[in-house]
């Protein structure tokens, strides 16, 4: 009876976190924590909600689309409008084209107003600098970085 009652709370467990959706660490992605940092510092720029965020930064070997379709499992691609300027910013001087998606787990309609997202990208760019009046990739890395936006 203590066996089938652990077993039936576990499941119980399980069920709610299914239920409950959301954010789920990608398996066997590590965090980054410098990337982390610098993330949490981007967020500060959503205004006053941001102090009830948090954004964790990981990284995995695992391709892009294979994450993307993680995460697309429990939530919604947002759709970024192409333009000019972004398109050149999203490809490097070597011409590979960074990949990047944006995944909203609380139905809301866009990340301002969200309190429960993913960006992927791939490459990750863990820096930028500028030069020349150009904006930069400085710290590329030929991984899926996964950046989760939820509540502290």
């Amino acid at each position: 009876m203590t066996k089938f009652l652990a077993c039936a709370l576990v499941l119980l467990a399980f069920t709610a976190s299914a239920i409950a959706g959301g954010f789920k660490a990608y398996p066997g992605a590590k965090v980054d924590q410098k990337a982390s940092e610098a993330a949490a510092a981007m967020l500060m720029a959503f205004g006053d909600d941001a102090e009830s965020l948090k954004a964790t930064t990981y990284t995995t070997a695992d391709s892009y689309d294979k994450v993307v379709a993680f995460y697309k499992a429990d939530g919604k691609e947002l759709v970024i409008p192409s333009n000019p300027k972004r398109d050149q910013a999203m490809t490097l001087p070597s011409g590979e084209k960074i990949r990047e998606s944006v995944i909203i787990f609380d139905g809301a309609a866009d990340v301002v107003s969200s309190r429960n997202w993913v960006k992927i990208q791939r490459p990750f760019v863990a820096a930028y600098g500028f030069a020349n009046g150009k904006q930069i990739a400085e710290d590329v890395r030929n991984v899926t970085a996964i950046t989760a936006v939820t509540p502290k």
